[in-house]
């Protein structure tokens, strides 16, 4: 999906309710062709004679320049609704995503279950089109304290396995399962057999593992063996 006014106006109002109170007044949005950020929050202040500033103009830019997954651009507007409710309260944050950009970002992806970055610059793999789809091995990481992990494999056996055995060995560890599916969300993940994963919202994992096939792994080899169809992961 491309940003387009339509889709940004109606998640601005729809997330300025259920998110942020209903208190953000209405802003000025605008399209850019930007092809390194896909979000901004720019806001104009002229300096009076004796030192004040007075706020001149503020507006909310999105590039049209990248065709990503609805979600990932309604995290972005999330994020610039973010910075407009620091400056609206003008907040005094550390930094452009200090401690309170960063403490109200994972407040939200905690309560609403959702992915939001203290960027919006463009990664590599968000060149990809939303219809640009590869088959990946996905590991799926159920720890003892709740959380989950997520690491897309090599489709090579033997990375596999390794990997399956030695995650095995990490005490927080309750269990693991093994999917293949071609969801382009999953595009933006690292291949490696490096014993490290991923921490993920797992409502945003189950949504997009919908359609995944089960992987069953063996010594000598792997096959699928039906789909998720959504609910409960293990």
């Amino acid at each position: 999906m491309i940003f387009n006014l339509d889709f940004i106006q109606s998640r601005f109002d729809e997330f300025n309710r259920s998110i942020f109170g209903g208190v953000l007044p209405k802003i000025s949005i605008v399209l850019s062709d930007s092809k390194s950020t896909l979000g901004m929050y720019n806001v104009k202040y002229k300096r009076n004679s004796d030192g004040s500033r007075n706020m001149v103009s503020e507006v909310l830019r999105f590039s049209t320049n990248f065709n990503l997954e609805e979600r990932r651009l309604e995290d972005v507007i999330i994020h610039e609704m973010i910075h407009y409710y620091i400056s609206f309260h003008k907040l005094k944050d550390t930094t452009a995503h200090g401690k309170i950009f960063r403490s109200m970002m994972n407040e939200i992806n905690q309560k609403f279950g959702r992915s939001i970055t203290i960027t919006t610059r463009v990664a590599d793999t968000d060149n990809m089109s939303v219809s640009s789809r590869k088959w990946h091995l996905i590991a799926v990481l159920k720890l003892k304290d709740g959380k989950y992990g997520l690491k897309v494999l090599p489709r090579v056996l033997q990375t596999i396995i390794s990997y399956r055995n030695g995650v095995m060995n990490y005490d927080n560890l309750a269990s693991i399962a093994f999917f293949l599916h071609n969801a382009p969300y999953f595009n933006k993940f690292p291949v490696s057999g490096v014993l490290k994963f991923h921490p993920v919202e797992p409502e945003v994992l189950k949504q997009e593992l919908i359609g995944a096939q089960y992987v069953d792994v063996q010594p000598n080899k792997v096959k699928t063996n039906g789909f998720y169809r959504g609910g409960e992961i293990f």
